[in-house]
């Protein structure tokens, strides 16, 4: 018996009120979703308080470095080894004061270096590394035992002028295809973000989940894809 495909969605940034404004439409569709926070350290009481509602409800808090730096000019002036100790574990020690413990990581702007994996590979169990491109189909991911995954696809539509093909496209290949595709979004709402193109209104999200639906696809966190293929699944394949 064949698994069905999945959707990880995630969201990036400090969207901490937009994000759980969204949370009735996707528990309309069951969708758990992962959220990758940066600047931990500017999170209110009230923000603190709906990162762990959204947790709750059985979403992920990852992490997405302290401050959001853009890898490629930061280490014109520092070491690799400065943005482990002060884009991660220093913003870490900021996550840990808000009682979280993040298992997933995302890379700003989709920068890394591969010298950076191993020793967040130490910090967390699955990182997610480049951005999604045209040529989308390289970029579906395994559904077990996966510890860096790709970007496959924008759920930023309204900002970014996404048309209903380009979901139509990526979710026919995933279905295809079988595997995981890894969204990557940021604000959700019509207004209230000062960067227009990471914006997805409510009604263009449900409009993607919507989608998703139709395909029958599941979802499922980011740190689920690090873990191993359940028994009851092994013997089944």
């Amino acid at each position: 018996m064949s698994t069905p495909s999945a959707l990880c969605l995630t969201f990036d940034d400090n969207f901490v009120d937009s994000w759980h404004q969204a949370a009735p439409l996707f528990e309309k569709y069951g969708a758990r979703v992962t959220f990758f926070l940066c600047w931990p350290e500017r999170i209110t009481p009230k923000q603190r308080d709906l990162l762990m509602s959204l947790q709750d409800m059985g979403h992920e808090i990852g992490f997405h470095t302290r401050s959001h730096v853009r890898l490629p000019k930061y280490l014109q002036t520092h070491s690799l080894e400065d943005y482990v100790s002060d884009q991660i574990d220093d913003g870490l020690d900021w996550m840990h004061k808000l009682g979280l413990s993040p298992r997933s990581f995302s890379f700003p702007y989709f920068r890394f270096r591969p010298k950076l994996i191993e020793p967040l590979l130490e910090r967390f169990d699955i990182l997610r590394l480049e951005g999604p491109y045209d040529e989308y189909q390289d970029s579906l991911s395994p559904r077990w035992g996966n510890r860096t995954v790709n970007t496959y696809c924008f759920t930023d539509k309204t900002g970014m002028e996404l048309s209903n093909a380009y979901f139509a496209d990526r979710f026919e290949w995933l279905r295809q295809h079988g595997g995981v595709g890894v969204t990557c979004g940021h604000f959700i709402g019509a207004t209230g973000n000062k960067f227009a193109r990471m914006r997805c209104t409510e009604d263009d999200l449900e409009g993607i989940l919507a989608l998703a639906r139709a395909y029958d696809f599941e979802f499922t966190t980011m740190s689920e894809l690090a873990a191993p293929q359940p028994k009851g699944q092994q013997q089944a394949a």
